[in-house]
């Protein structure tokens, strides 16, 4: 059903959407790092910080995802120079 946990979730598979071409159920991650490793042979410079969140987004278990939008918005938040680095990531297209 709808619930916060589902808008986190589909918020983490845009992010993974709109940086791999791909959807993210199409995939299954069982680590981070494999999920980073993925993102990372289609765009070379890519923010660690960045596959944490979307990990942690979207995770099938709804008790192992983010619980709250803040939450995911405060970890992005947290990471220094995260937003510089995506912006620059996005201009080299």
């Amino acid at each position: 059903g709808v619930s916060k946990q589902s808008d986190i979730y589909g918020l983490g598979a845009v992010f993974f959407h709109i940086l791999s071409g791909k959807p993210r159920g199409d995939f299954h991650f069982q680590t981070e790092e494999a999920l980073h490793r993925f993102v990372k042979n289609r765009h070379l410079i890519f923010p660690r910080s960045l596959s944490k969140t979307i990990f942690e987004a979207t995770q099938m278990d709804f008790t192992q995802r983010s619980q709250t939008v803040a939450e995911v918005i405060d970890h992005l938040l947290q990471q220094a120079g995260l937003f510089k680095r995506i912006s620059f990531w996005f201009k080299r297209k």
